[in-house]
This record gives structure tokens, C-alpha cells and sequence, in this order.
């Protein structure tokens, strides 16, 4: 993670979970930073101040202070150390006999997703989104958000992206503490009812359940043979439960790590699935520029998640947003880009042949797809792939054709990151480019003429 604002940057250690920093004049810190467990994914808190650090050995996230001028310095802030409830599905079949009226439920669940989290941004609204990362025991990861705002946040899971089927008799219900099944002899008119348990959103506890059995401190809870309407009914007492129907729920799995991004203003947060277990990876875009709004405005839907990708074994190396979150570049097998407006969400713009392999994709810090500009010179207009064959790759964002090659002497891995040119640069250096080797991190100062006019 670069900070332009200091010109430093952030380098995860997962192994001594620590963040390594690096600084032009000097190299490496000697010491490095201590976070949590596992740190992998980061990205910059809204302020530029704070560092939101994903520790993938637990579950939560780092709050690390990069001002010089903090209270104790540059370091995590303990106290403010977000930590990350698990989320469970619960699916609820509901039939009713025609002829009696009478209502049968049966219950499927808790169905829990690795909670660990992954990757990490934050909107312009100010909620944060992580996607999980999948374990040994806990193969399938989720992608979340949270309001960091609330006194204990609860992370909600995004299910858009989800296959559909036919079966609108069965409701997934997110967000919810635990189910209960209350069943009737058959020959009995009384139809089975649902308890749904529940915590107030965003709280310790608070609250108390009476569910005509007992009485339950810090929980609240809704009761009632019709599914939705037992959701109204803990919801009313300030819970946060969602249900939705026809969903594929073993479809919501993520099986690789699932990179995240956000467009320069951060109205836009993008993820987008490696998937190394076959079939086609996802890419997932979430609209968040409101901090007045109680939740996202929306959600990308099914019909639009799949459709950049149309290699049948497609994997996900990379995702980028430009400036205003007007396109998306995506790099698998080779590298895509899409309109991101409304009402043609992600629909193919073009692509780029790139090397099959390889690692990320960033947009030039400056690009800004909404203008619409043909400049055959423009440099801004431009987006950067990292390739497993020792290379990154300048493309042209709206000609699709390249712009340049620029040599590493290794492989690069993981997310590559653009930069403004630091203010200790060479005046004639434009940007700089960051990445991972296996023998360390990579440094490119880019001048104007590295990137060639489009033919």
C-alpha cells in the first residue's frame, strides 16, 4: 500500500505479522510495524492518516496510525483494533397444505464461510469491505461489509453475485444468531412456527426475547409461522436480518483469494474472484458514495458478475476501478475492461491479450474513463499489467492496444499499485509502479516517454 501523502510505503509480512515499511531516501525499516495475525490485504482509511490492516490469522482488522505526528507515533492503535463477528445462512423451507392451511417449516443450518479476513477498502460512505480468506476447514470465503462507526460492527455478507434457481418456497436468512424450529404432530392443525434469535444491530446486547417458552436477556428474537414475517418482527426490535429466495446457496463460496479495489474516489469498490477450483472467477461491484445512507446503494446482480469472463476456466490476477468509477480492467487469461455506469453495469468494452499468468492490474492514478478523450497521447489513459513472464504491460484503456513494456528482472505476484511521483522524485518522473518478487519489492519510476503514443 503506497502513501503518497509522506511518500512511504506498506509491505504485509505475513510470517512476522508485522508490516514492513519502506521509504525512498532510506530502504526498509529496520524494525517494521506490529498488526495482527497474518496481515495480508490493506488499504487506506479516508483521512490518508490510518492504514486498515486484514489480518487473515484471526478475525479482525488492524486500525495502524502512518501520521508521524500521532499520538504514540507511527504504529496500530490498539483500541481501535476492529474485531469481525461471524455470519451464518440459515435456509427455512416453507410449505403450505392447500386443503388445511396448516404451514410446514424445516430447517437447513447454520451453513458458516471462513470468516478470516482477506483483502480490504473502505468507500467513500465510510464502510468497510473485506473478502474472507478460505482455510483448510473452512474452504469456502464470502465477501462482507461493515460500518465501522457502530460500537461493535456487524459485518454483513454480500449474496448478489449467488446462482438462482426455482424453489421460492425456501428462504436464506442472513444476519441472524440462530434459528429455531418449533414442530407439531401431523395429524395436529397448529401449524409449525419459526423463532428467529437475534442481537440489536451494531451492539454488545441490549434487548430481551420472550418467545411465549422462556425469556432471554441481550437477545431479541421474532416469532411467527410465516417466514417473512417472523423476520419483520425481530427486525422491528432492531435486528438487521435479510432473507432471500431461489438462491444457490453453495454458489456464494469463494474458493481462492478474492482480490479487492476501489475507484480514486471511492465510490466504487470492485472484487473479483481467483477461483482455482475451475470454472468461470466472478467479478463483484459494489456503489457506495453516500456516508448519509444506512447501507450501499447496489449491489452488481447476478446477470452482470459473469460477464466479462467467457474463458470457461477463467481466473482472476487482478482488479482495478479508474479515478471516477467509470470502468473496471480486470486481468485473467488475458485482460478486460468494462463500463461500470448504470444501466449497462459491466458490459465488455474491450480487451487485451495479455500473458495468460501473471498477477495485477492498476489504472494510471490519474485516468478517468468519463471523458472520453481519443488523445492518441494521453498517458493517463492508461492501465498496467503484471505478467508471470517478468514483465508489466502499458495498455491503452479505451484502444485496447499496448502502450509499452517494461522489463523485471523476476516474477511479480499479488496486486500491483500506481502512484503520483513522489516529491522526492526527478522532476521528469510521472508515476511510479510497485510489486512483489520472491526476491523483494519492485520500484519503477515511469518518465512520459515509457509510454508510447497509440499507434
Amino acid at each position: 500500500q503506497v502513501d503518497t501523502v509522506r511518500g512511504n510505503v506498506f509491505v504485509s509480512n505475513t510470517q512476522f505479522n508485522r508490516l514492513e515499511l519502506w521509504k525512498p531516501a532510506s530502504g526498509f525499516d529496520a524494525t517494521g510495524l506490529a498488526v495482527g495475525s497474518l496481515p495480508w490485504g490493506m488499504s487506506l482509511q479516508k483521512d490518508n492518516d490510518t492504514l486498515l490492516v486484514a489480518n487473515s490469522g484471526g478475525t479482525n482488522i488492524s486500525k495502524v496510525c502512518i501520521n508521524p505526528a500521532c499520538a504514540g507515533g507511527i504504529g496500530e492503535v490498539l483500541g481501535k483494533r476492529i474485531l469481525t463477528r461471524n455470519t451464518y445462512i440459515f435456509a427455512v423451507s416453507e410449505t403450505k397444505d392447500p386443503g388445511t392451511g396448516k404451514i410446514r417449516l424445516t430447517l437447513t443450518g447454520p451453513i458458516s464461510y471462513s470468516d478470516r479476513p482477506q483483502y480490504v477498502a473502505q468507500s467513500n460512505a465510510g464502510r468497510v469491505y473485506f473478502s474472507t480468506r478460505p482455510t483448510t476447514f473452512a474452504p469456502a470465503g464470502t465477501i462482507r461489509w461493515l460500518d465501522p462507526k457502530l460500537p461493535v460492527p456487524d459485518p454483513h455478507q454480500i449474496y448478489s453475485y449467488a446462482n438462482r434457481t426455482t424453489d421460492n418456497a425456501t428462504y436464506a436468512l442472513f444476519n441472524t444468531d440462530s434459528v429455531k424450529i418449533i414442530t407439531f404432530p401431523a395429524n395436529a392443525l397448529k401449524s409449525d412456527e419459526m423463532i428467529i434469535f437475534d442481537h440489536k444491530y451494531g451492539q454488545l446486547g441490549g434487548g430481551v426475547c420472550v418467545d411465549s417458552v422462556k425469556v432471554t436477556p441481550n437477545t431479541i428474537c421474532g416469532r411467527d409461522s410465516v417466514v417473512t414475517e417472523a423476520v419483520r418482527k425481530v427486525n422491528r426490535d432492531s435486528a438487521d436480518v435479510e432473507y432471500e429466495t431461489a438462491i444457490d446457496l453453495p454458489s456464494l463460496g469463494l474458493t481462492d483469494s478474492t482480490f479487492v479495489a476501489s475507484s480514486g474516489d471511492r465510490s466504487w469498490i470492485g472484487f473479483g474472484e481467483g477461483n482455482t477450483n475451475g470454472g468461470v472467477g466472478r467479478v463483484i461491484m459494489v456503489n457506495d458514495p453516500d456516508p448519509l445512507t444506512p447501507r450501499p446503494g447496489f449491489f452488481s446482480p447476478l446477470v452482470t458478475v459473469r460477464d466479462l469472463l467467457d474463458n470457461a476456466s477463467e481466473a482472476v490476477f487482478g482488479i482495478g476501478i479508474d479515478r471516477k468509477g467509470t470502468s473496471v480492467a480486470v486481468h485473467g487469461a488475458q485482460s478486460y475492461f468494462a463500463n461500470i455506469e448504470n444501466p449497462f453495469h459491466l458490459r465488455l468494452q474491450g480487451k487485451f491479450d495479455s500473458f495468460d499468468q501473471g498477477a495485477g492490474i492498476a489504472f494510471h492514478p490519474a485516468a478517468d474513463l468519463s471523458t472520453n478523450s481519443a488523445s492518441r497521447t494521453d498517458i493517463t489513459r492508461t492501465a498496467f499489467v503484471a505478467s508471470s513472464n517478468g514483465s508489466i504491460e502499458v495498455v491503452d484503456a479505451a484502444f485496447y492496444v499496448s502502450r509499452g513494456s517494461l522489463q523485471v528482472k523476476n516474477n511479480l505476484y499479488g496486486p500491483l499499485r500506481a502512484s503520483p511521483r513522489f516529491a522526492s522524485d526527478p522532476a521528469d518522473v510521472v508515476l511510479k509502479l510497485f510489486g512483489l518478487t520472491s526476491k523483494g519489492m519492485v520500484v519503477i519510476n515511469l518518465r512520459a516517454t515509457d509510454i508510447t503514443d497509440v499507434p
